[in-house]
């Protein structure tokens, strides 16, 4: 049995794709724009680390997430 694929359903996981992008890159930037507030009351530096390496795994994130989507 041979499957058929639908131009209708590819365009339809585009469409669902895209939009999945554009909702984690806006999670990652609501998360980064936390870690500044946090990052700007806090003095500790064993905690500021912490903080900065989670911000620049965020920006990591939102690098791949850009990226996929300039590819489509």
């Amino acid at each position: 049995m041979v499957d058929v694929i639908y131009n209708s359903d590819l365009h339809f996981e585009h469409t669902l794709w895209t939009s999945e992008l554009t909702f984690w890159e806006g999670e990652l930037k609501s998360l980064e724009n936390k870690l500044n507030e946090l990052i700007s009351h806090w003095t500790d530096k064993e905690v500021l680390a912490k903080l900065e390496h989670y911000k620049d795994v965020f920006t990591l994130q939102s690098d791949v997430v850009r990226d996929i989507k300039k590819k489509h």
